[in-house]
């Protein structure tokens, strides 16, 4: 028997409900207002400034506990930890683990990487190295190799297990990707200045001088010096054997490396692809020399992704590699007087697909940089120079740096000594083989850093030069 009262209340309730949802808002709020949605008797509103509260609080205590926090404020802190955090959920790791030096890696299927899609390229064929191959260098006579060189692989991925059990080493079709210490994105103003090659200065590498920048936040203004060779010629890529040093810096915010630079265009319309090795204790945590790569598509005018950042940082370059850690530290290191290594770095653009490709110890291709990057008035088709040399920052505190470059001596003191770059080569427009001739030296303070140039019949040396200086 049915309850005749209880079904006329429920009929009444859905005729009410039918009704009100027919009346417009602005009749039952009043004109002008609009609903506040609530969360446990919280409106909106409240919420909203609750997260704001807290994300100042979490601000100030990173403020006083991180040694050398430089964000400049809490809506920029909660970019950076926002970036940090998608880094370490990547959808595409397959594997992590933590290298015998502490730098933690997540192990990216190459395939499902996020510079693929970033940067134009679904849904295309993903090779594992260039399909135009370079020419190989013609034969000629050779002495004996008296440096040693540090070959990828065993340096960094060596199948140990890490504190956690895990293998240091990557599953096929996957590349490590060296994850940035949370506490170092922090030593940064912003997180486009964690990306950015000079992270204060807006100077390009052509014409290089010894110019003195915008001023950090602690109103130190630095200085960028340079010792390098230089030669302006249309190419589709250079190399060299560089050799490879653990130099002194005396700040965490200076830097000292040593790097090749393939560039094309001026002012914002420069692009550079850039690679070699760098100690950069701000950016890595360690005072240690690591293997990097950059590129900018601007002139260094704005970062992020498909604009311009070092190594992995961002969405531009596409891994295609499982043995090379980009950032990662490189080691062994030459000694004054005793073992000299290097490290054959390479960049070239294959003519079949325009993408410009890394190649490390003159076999192991890193991957690339998609052509798409690029403009016709920059890297599209060609570098308009050939290009290496050392360079450091300077933090002018106290005068002029003490920061090596290279070993720390000057160029004259030579062999086993100085640090050095030889077999200076590139690949012509028509990708033939040509060792370089006619390089000029150049430095911006030979007082403190200083290059000597040579050239050599020995195929193991062709153009080399010896360079650094240990500044003041």
């Amino acid at each position: 028997m049915h309850n005749k009262n209880g079904f006329g209340r429920f009929l009444g309730i859905v005729i009410l409900a039918l009704f009100v949802s027919c009346i417009p808002i602005s009749l039952i709020y009043g004109a002008g207002e609009s609903p506040t949605a609530t969360l446990n008797g919280q409106s909106t509103s409240d919420l909203q400034a609750q997260s704001s509260a807290q994300l100042q609080q979490e601000f100030e205590s990173a403020k006083n506990s991180i040694k050398g926090f430089a964000v400049e404020s809490a809506a920029e802190y909660k970019r950076i930890r926002d970036y940090y955090d998608s880094l370490v959920s990547d959808e595409a790791a397959v594997h992590r683990f933590t290298t015998q030096e502490g730098d933690s890696c997540l192990c990216i299927d190459i395939y499902r990487q996020s510079s693929i899609p970033a940067s134009g390229l679904a849904g295309t064929r993903v090779t594992l190295e260039p399909i135009v191959q370079p020419a190989n260098p013609p034969s000629s006579s050779a002495s004996a190799q008296l440096e040693k060189p540090v070959l990828p692989g065993s340096q960094w991925l060596d199948g140990s297990q890490d504190e956690s059990g895990n293998l240091r080493q990557c599953p096929g079709n996957s590349f490590p990707k060296l994850l940035p210490r949370f506490e170092a994105l922090c030593r940064y103003k912003t997180l486009d200045h964690y990306f950015e090659k000079n992270p204060f200065d807006k100077t390009t590498v052509k014409g290089k001088q010894a110019v003195n920048s915008v001023p950090d936040l602690l109103g130190v203004t630095y200085t960028h010096e340079y010792a390098y060779a230089i030669k302006s010629l249309n190419n589709i890529g250079q190399g060299a054997d560089f050799s490879i040093w653990n130099p002194y810096t005396e700040n965490a915010g200076e830097f000292s490396l040593s790097q090749l630079w393939c560039t094309r265009g001026s002012g914002t319309g420069l692009q550079t692809v850039e690679l070699g090795w760098q100690n950069y204790k701000q950016k890595y945590g360690d005072y240690q020399s690591r293997l990097f790569i950059y590129y900018t598509v601007n002139g260094y005018s704005a970062t992020g992704d498909n604009k311009g950042c070092y190594n992995l940082d961002c969405k531009g370059f596409v891994q295609t590699n499982k043995d090379i850690i980009l950032g990662g530290r490189i080691k062994p290191v030459s000694t004054v007087g005793g073992a000299q290594y290097v490290a054959t770095l390479e960049a070239y653009r294959d003519p079949k697909t325009g993408h410009w490709w890394i190649r490390y110890g003159g076999s192991t291709w890193v991957g690339y940089y998609p052509t798409k990057l690029f403009s016709t008035a920059g890297l599209k088709k060609y570098s308009a120079v050939v290009e290496m040399g050392g360079e450091i920052l300077d933090d002018k505190i106290g005068g002029h740096t003490a920061t090596d470059m290279g070993s720390g001596r000057f160029a004259e003191a030579g062999w086993k000594k100085a640090a050095f770059t030889k077999k200076i080569h590139y690949w012509n427009p028509s990708n033939s083989y040509v060792n370089v001739t006619g390089l000029s030296p150049q430095a911006t303070n030979t007082s403190y850093y200083d290059i000597l140039l040579y050239k050599a019949t020995d195929a193991n040396w062709k153009t080399y030069f010896y360079f650094g200086g240990p500044g003041r």
